[in-house]
């Protein structure tokens, strides 16, 4: 166990309604509130509301830099995948790779690289990555396997999701890597037991997986291949989140307990607890690596509810 550190805590919203599923990238949170994506800016304590037009529903935000990504249903007509940019806030989101009928959800970004998941090429879902710099995409799998979670790495040159071949609730981890113009994708993990809610850092791809008896680890190994790593703890431990060489993920002791937050440092071998509280369950973790060497970390909390969330 590593000394405890210097925490210092920020509310970004606690107000009415459900505020959850936070990402953080350098100075900004983007999170869904309700039906729609917010996004709160550290240095000013701004907190603010994508226009939503005439969406009915935005959802699954994820931010890099200055630019959220997110889906907006538009009843009848579509779920697009859209990008916003908070840096010229007046700026209406833009569509990326408008389609008629579209059914696109999960997306991520990771510098100028998005990648989501497009159900209207096949009903279980297949992976797209969009270049913003070039206004460009293609297409990553083409298979009947369910393809959902995506995540790319800060530089935006590794993708990785879950890639579940005969069970969305058995799932391996792919990994596309940027290899010139294009993208080489392949298994980074592919065991029987299930994997889920990858990550990367670029370097390395973490996830967490159910093995043996255990109810839930923390593994990671390297994108360019390479011995699995496992966190050895007696506690049951999920959807990690990393930045550097740190890595962010809940942890309860039991199955049915609830979770608090924990970091490990890769490089040090410390453990280091974030959140202590018995009767409230922290989830949805990110975690970002500040250019000084600080690390912020975002989460939901249910203190007032499940639809409740801060």
């Amino acid at each position: 166990n590593g000394t405890p550190p210097t925490l210092t805590p920020v509310t970004i919203n606690a107000g009415p309604g459900d505020q959850t599923d936070p990402h953080v990238s350098g100075d900004l949170a983007a999170y869904t509130s309700d039906a729609a994506i917010r996004y709160y800016r550290f240095t000013s304590a701004a907190d603010a509301a994508i226009p939503m037009g005439s969406s009915a529903r935005d959802l699954l935000s994820d931010v890099s830099g200055g630019k959220i990504v997110f889906s907006r249903v538009i009843t009848g007509v579509k779920t697009a995948v859209m990008v916003f940019d908070a840096n010229t806030p007046a700026a209406a989101p833009l569509e990326l790779d408008p389609a008629v009928g579209s059914i696109r959800l999960g997306s991520a970004i990771g510098g100028n690289t998005v990648a989501y998941v497009d159900l209207a090429l096949h009903a279980n879902g297949e992976l797209v990555i969009h270049d913003l710099a070039t206004s460009s995409a293609v297409r990553v799998t083409n298979d009947a396997a369910f393809d959902q979670n995506p995540a790319v790495s800060p530089d935006g040159n590794v993708v990785t999701w879950e890639h579940c071949a005969t069970s969305a609730s058995n799932c391996d981890i792919w990994q596309a890597v940027r290899v010139g113009p294009g993208w080489a994708a392949a298994a980074a993990v592919d065991s029987a037991t299930p994997e889920a809610n990858p990550d990367t850092n670029g370097s390395l791809v973490v996830y967490d997986s159910i093995r043996g008896t255990d109810r839930g680890d923390i593994f990671w190994r390297p994108v360019a291949g390479g011995a699995e790593v496992q966190l050895q703890l007696p506690s049951v431990e999920a959807n990690p989140s990393i930045a550097g060489n740190f890595i962010a993920f809940e942890s309860r002791p039991t199955l049915f307990s609830t979770t608090d937050l924990f970091v490990y440092d890769i490089s040090s071998n410390r453990l280091f607890q974030i959140t202590a509280t018995a009767l409230v369950t922290e989830q949805l973790n990110d975690i970002t690596l500040l250019a000084d060497g600080r690390l912020r970390v975002v989460w939901a909390s249910d203190e007032d509810g499940f639809d409740q969330r801060r």
